[in-house]
């Protein structure tokens, strides 16, 4: 059985994603306030601690 995740390793994970998904929309030539809007998600996760 995996161990659990710790909450600040969990957090790394969802802001990586967050952060893949801005690229993505980036790529595709979305609206660019809504790929900064997933980039600034993923620093506040980043900065939670719980």
């Amino acid at each position: 059985m995996k161990p659990a995740r710790t909450v600040p390793e969990r957090n790394r994970l969802i802001a990586e994603r967050l952060r893949q998904a801005a690229d993505l929309l980036e790529r595709q030539g979305a609206n660019p306030y809504r790929a900064r809007a997933y980039r600034e998600a993923a620093r506040v996760v980043d900065g939670l601690e719980t």
